[in-house]
């Protein structure tokens, strides 16, 4: 796999790895991912920016951190009016199918406005998942 990430790396990718618990769930990755998102919001605030996140829990990660605490910071801030948002989420009625959706309503209650925007992958499911019956 080595090899693999060199490749990505000699075209300007960001390449980390992480850490993997005994069952090689890997630790670490939100926490990275929002780190990186902070640091683009610290160095670069007036640039004009869309920031396209694909996760919806909103949720605290083990070191309590959050995807929403960055996306809330952009677009409520006035200071970041140059910056936009969207999340990209699989979302269904969880009283019409009785399982929950992964996409927390908080999130889109936050991107549903002026400088953010949802995107629904449940509206291209069959382009993006693979199933045969």
């Amino acid at each position: 796999m080595e090899g693999v990430w060199a490749q990505y790396e000699s075209h300007h990718y960001d390449t980390q790895g992480l850490f993997r618990d005994k069952q090689w769930k890997e630790r670490g990755v939100d926490h990275s991912i929002i780190g990186h998102m902070w640091r683009l919001v610290a160095l670069h605030p007036t640039a004009p920016t869309i920031l396209v996140l694909a996760s919806g829990d909103g949720k605290k990660n083990e070191f309590s951190t959050s995807f929403y605490e960055v996306l809330y910071e952009i677009l409520t801030h006035k200071k970041y009016e140059s910056w936009s948002v969207r999340l990209a989420s699989f979302h269904w009625e969880s009283a019409a199918s009785g399982v929950p959706s992964p996409t927390a309503l908080k999130m889109r209650n936050l991107v549903d406005k002026d400088r953010g925007e949802f995107i629904n992958l449940m509206d291209h499911y069959d382009k993006l998942v693979y199933y045969q019956a």
